[in-house]
């Protein structure tokens, strides 16, 4: 699937997964509480997404919510401009890793997904596939 077309829930499904942070189940990531494992997101009843850290569970929304996408954009240097209606976002040092969206953040996302995995990702349907 392409990067330039993936949104929601599955942008910040690819965000975690190039962050390195692996997707569990919610029994799982009840481990990562106790601290007996790394950092993993997991997807609730609701089809949030949620991350589990020692001692804390919160939100995964990395293209919605600017505090965790901007920790991102900063730590990844991550480039941002105005193109047209829509932002333009590239990773630094990559001009190839470019990427469009509606809004700075989803450019934003988007870019870092490409930097890390190039312009497809495979089509893993999170909702499908009971992840």
């Amino acid at each position: 699937m392409r990067v330039e077309f993936v949104s929601g829930i599955l942008l910040d499904y690819w965000v975690a997964r190039a962050s390195g942070i692996e997707f569990k189940t919610a029994r799982e990531a009840a481990l990562a509480l106790d601290g007996q494992m790394a950092p993993c997101i997991f997807k609730t009843a609701q089809g949030t997404l949620r991350i589990a850290r020692e001692d804390v569970i919160s939100a995964w929304r990395p293209s919605s919510d600017w505090t965790i996408g901007g920790d991102i954009i900063g730590r990844e240097r991550i480039g941002i401009i105005p193109a047209g209606i829509d932002w333009k976002a590239y990773a630094t040092g990559d001009m190839d890793a470019t990427s469009y969206g509606v809004d700075p953040l989803i450019a934003a996302m988007r870019a870092f997904v490409v930097s890390k995995f190039g312009k497809e990702v495979p089509d893993e349907n999170i909702f499908i596939q009971g992840l």
